[in-house]
């Protein structure tokens, strides 16, 4: 199954990725966080974009360094990968 990239801007906020997630096309999407600010890091935003995820029926699978949202992620069950490639060798 093909799994849609999205890289998170800076800016983004929880409406501007869930649009950015309405856009992908894929059973699986992979949310890519930037390196640097904080960016949906709270446990509210997480449990919109999973929810958000769900209801476009595709596996939500997240790539950060950011330890709030490792943590809130562990606590969803959301998958948390340190890189994009590390996430490619496991499909």
């Amino acid at each position: 199954m093909k799994t849609q990239i999205l890289r998170l801007d800076p800016h983004d906020d929880i409406i501007s990725a869930r649009d950015k997630m309405g856009w992908s096309q894929t059973g699986r999407i992979l949310l890519v966080w930037p390196d640097r600010g904080q960016v949906l890091a709270r446990q509210i935003d997480l449990t919109l974009i999973q929810r958000h995820s769900q209801k476009l029926g595709a596996q939500l699978a997240l790539v950060t360094h950011d330890s709030n949202v490792i943590y809130y992620a562990d606590l969803l069950g959301i998958p948390v990968y340190k890189s994009i490639q590390q996430r490619t060798k496991q499909s």
